[in-house]
Parts: structure tokens; C-alpha cells; sequence
């Protein structure tokens, strides 16, 4: 997707992962604990579908930028 010059506001997890490098188990942690902000859509019409998670870059962003400095 930025290869194509579009910078996306929101991440899907396996995005998420690649992005930061964090392990989808640590990013679900870090999304359930209200750290960073997740919004969840039902793909289709059915409410049976799927339910898709995504990441607001912006505030993975503040988050990893709030983390301390390593020595």
C-alpha cells in the first residue's frame, strides 16, 4: 500500500506486526489493556461474517514513541 504513494491511518494486525515488529499476542495485549485505540467492523452483510480488527497507526505510534529510551 505505500508502495503506491497511500499512507494508511489504520493497520490490520498482521500490518500491525510487520510495522512494529511486536507479536500479534503482545499487539491483542496491548489493545485490550486501552493502550493503543482498535476499531472492529463485520465484513458483509450477515452478522455471522467475520469480525475485522484494525489498529489506529497513529496511536501505535504514541505508544511506542511513550516507551523509554534503551541503553
Amino acid at each position: 500500500m505505500e508502495g503506491d504513494g497511500i499512507k494508511p491511518a489504520w493497520l490490520s494486525y498482521q500490518d500491525a506486526v510487520k510495522y512494529t515488529s511486536l507479536g500479534e499476542r503482545t499487539l491483542r495485549r496491548i489493545v485490550a489493556s486501552g493502550e493503543i485505540e482498535c476499531r472492529g467492523y463485520r465484513a458483509g452483510k450477515s452478522t455471522a461474517g467475520r469480525s475485522r480488527r484494525l489498529i489506529s497507526k497513529a496511536s501505535l505510534d504514541r505508544w511506542i514513541a511513550s516507551l523509554p529510551l534503551s541503553a
